[in-house]
């Protein structure tokens, strides 16, 4: 009885794992590639935010290349979960004293905000993250070239 048992067990086990082999999961960060740099990442209350400068993806290459980068936060919550859902806003200080606000949305596994960072410099950046269990904030200065 005992090894029939044990034989139902292992053979259950395997099935789940080629089924979830082959349903696949999602990457749960967005990869850092020669076009998507980290710039920051930081714990606060347990929370992990990786910031991410990205490119402009809309029209053409040459476009894109006119167009300022977007600014993208990934967040996990402390038991390492992905988190999708909430409100995230950036304040930034421009190089030339200039102020911006801007409210960032969903996408990527993150959130995403196009801040108009096209002048090289340094930026004041902060952001005021609220998800469903907690409110956030993070600040930092990032150099572009």
């Amino acid at each position: 009885m005992i090894r029939t048992l044990v034989i139902l067990f292992c053979g259950v086990t395997m099935a789940l794992a080629a089924y979830a082999g082959q349903a696949g999961y999602p990457e749960k960060v967005v990869p850092e590639t020669d076009r998507i740099r980290e710039i920051r990442l930081r714990e606060v209350d347990g929370f992990m935010l990786s910031y991410r400068i990205m490119p402009a993806e809309d029209g053409s290459a040459e476009e894109a290349a006119d167009q300022a980068p977007k600014l993208l936060l990934l967040l996990e919550d402390p038991a390492g979960e992905q988190v999708t859902k909430g409100r995230v806003r950036f304040v930034i200080e421009a190089p030339r004293g200039r102020h911006i606000q801007v409210l960032a949305q969903p996408g990527r596994g993150g959130f995403i905000a196009d801040l108009g960072l096209s002048e090289p410099g340094e930026y004041q950046v902060r952001a005021e993250v609220a998800t469903e269990s907690q409110s956030l904030e993070d600040s930092f200065l990032c150099r572009l070239n």
